[in-house]
């Protein structure tokens, strides 16, 4: 499915994000990447719907495509120690929201 290889791409792409920020690498470049990844995230979702390539597996590793992103880019800022204490907890409250939305999904059932 043409859909869930870019999902995989776009996961895929979160390595390097977190390298790039971790390690204070170029800033134009790891903004470039997480709007890219972004990008991505909108391209797929079209190209399922549009070839009916829509999936219980796709849907899966697309919201976890999400969570991975947003964990990648929070945790590159914190390892950068780029961020002030308020940017650390509210990093780190927007990582717990995402862990326990997916925990409260599995468990409920929910999509």
């Amino acid at each position: 499915m043409i859909s869930n290889t870019v999902t995989l791409f776009r996961i895929g792409l979160t390595v390097p994000l977190f390298l790039l920020l971790a390690t204070d690498g170029p800033g134009l470049l790891a903004l470039l990447l997480f709007l890219g990844a972004g990008l991505l995230d909108v391209a797929d979702g079209k190209i399922a719907r549009a070839l009916g390539e829509s999936s219980r597996l796709g849907a899966f590793i697309d919201l976890a495509g999400d969570r991975l992103l947003t964990l990648s880019a929070v945790m590159g800022l914190i390892a950068s120690e780029s961020l002030s204490l308020v940017g650390v907890l509210a990093g780190t409250i927007l990582v717990a929201r995402c862990a326990i939305v997916a925990t409260a999904g599995e468990a409920l059932g929910g999509p």
